[in-house]
C-alpha cells in the first residue's frame, strides 16, 4: 500500500497502511484493543472511524479517514463535471493499487471488515515464493462456465446464447494467457445449468478439467447484474485442494501467478478508493483466494 503524502496526519497517529489517522491520545491505531485505548472505538479504531464517514481535509485532523476524500470535497473549477471526477478516482485508486507487488496488487486487503494487508503488500511476494520452493502445493485456478439464460443481463434476455458464447470466449482467452506464462497449476471449469458439449471441448483441449455442479440461486437482494455471480460460490466445493484461486473469465494473466497457491485464504480483490461508489472502499469477486469447505458452503 502505498503512504499518503508525509503532510497527512501530523496531528494524529495514522495505522499501518495510512488509511486512518486516529487520535494521537491512542498511542496506536487500530489493531486488538483499540476501543480500551482513551478516545476509545471512535477514535482509535479503524471500522468504527470509517462508520463516521469522516475524511481528513487537513493536515491537522484526526479521527478520519486518509482516503475517499473526493466524497466529501468539491472541486470548483469550471467544466469539472461529476464523470471527470468520478475518473480521476478511480485513476487514483489504480495507481494506489499498483503501489503494491505489480502481479498481484489486487490482494491487499483493506484493514476493515476485520480484514488485514496481504502477505503481498511490501516484500510478502519474495516471502510467497520462497515457500513455494520448499513446499508442494495443492490449488487450482478456477473459471466458471455455470450458465442460467433466464439470469443473463438484461441486454441478453432475447438472445442468452450470445451470453453464453461470450463467456467462453473469455474462458479461451484466459486459458491461452495461462498457457503463455506457463502456469503449473492445473486449471478447473466449473460447468453447470445449461451446458454446451463443444464449446466444453474445445475447453479441454485447452487443458481445462471439467467440474459439473450445481448453480447458485441468487437471494432476492441480488442486483440484476450481478445474478449469476453466486455461482463461483461452488469453487468451495473443491475439497481435494487446499486452494482455489477463482477468476473471472475476463481475467487474462501476464505473468505467473503459481505463488499464490501459498497465499493466505480468504482473500479478494480490493480497491482502496472505488470511483463509482463516492470514495468508498470496496471489494470486487474478480480474483478470490479461498480454501474449499464444505460446511461453509452449505452455511450460505
Amino acid at each position: 500500500i502505498m503512504p499518503l503524502p508525509e503532510d497527512k496526519c501530523l496531528a494524529g497517529v495514522a495505522n499501518p497502511t495510512r488509511q486512518i489517522c486516529c487520535n494521537a491520545t491512542c498511542g496506536t491505531c487500530g489493531g486488538r484493543g483499540c476501543s480500551q485505548r482513551p478516545g476509545g472505538a471512535r477514535q482509535c479504531c479503524g471500522p468504527a472511524i470509517m462508520r463516521t464517514e469522516r475524511y481528513c481535509r487537513s493536515r491537522n485532523e484526526v479521527a478520519c479517514a486518509m482516503e475517499g476524500k473526493g466524497r466529501h470535497q468539491r472541486v470548483h473549477s469550471e467544466g469539472d463535471s461529476e464523470q471527470s471526477r468520478r475518473a480521476r478516482r478511480a485513476e487514483a485508486a489504480w495507481s494506489k493499487s499498483r503501489a503494491c507487488d505489480s502481479l498481484s496488487a489486487w490482494s491487499c486487503l483493506s484493514p476493515l471488515w476485520h480484514s488485514k494487508p496481504s502477505p503481498l503488500c511490501g516484500t510478502g511476494r519474495s516471502q510467497l515464493l520462497l515457500r513455494k520452493q520448499r513446499s508442494t502445493a495443492s490449488a487450482t485456478i478456477v473459471l466458471s462456465l455455470i450458465f442460467r439464460p433466464h439470469l443473463v443481463r438484461k441486454k441478453y434476455l432475447t438472445h442468452p446464447h450470445d451470453a453464453y458464447l461470450r463467456e467462453t470466449k473469455r474462458a479461451a482467452f484466459f486459458l491461452q494467457s495461462a498457457r503463455d506464462v506457463h502456469t503449473t497449476l492445473p486449471i478447473t471449469l466449473m460447468v453447470g445449468g445449461v451446458r454446451n458439449a463443444a464449446a466444453e471441448s474445445q475447453m479441454t483441449e485447452m487443458g481445462a478439467s471439467l467440474w459439473p455442479t450445481q448453480p447458485v440461486d441468487p437471494p432476492a437482494w441480488a442486483s440484476a447484474m450481478h445474478k449469476q455471480a453466486f455461482n463461483k460460490l461452488r469453487a468451495l466445493e473443491l475439497t481435494h485442494y487446499s486452494r482455489v484461486i477463482f477468476v473471472d473469465n475476463d481475467v487474462m494473466l501476464r505473468a505467473n501467478v503459481d505463488h499464490l497457491a501459498f497465499h493466505p485464504a480468504p482473500a479478494a480483490v480490493w480497491f482502496p478508493v472505488n470511483g463509482s461508489s463516492g470514495g468508498m472502499t470496496t471489494f470486487n469477486s474478480g480474483v478470490m483466494i479461498l480454501a474449499p469447505d464444505l460446511r461453509i458452503l452449505r452455511s450460505l
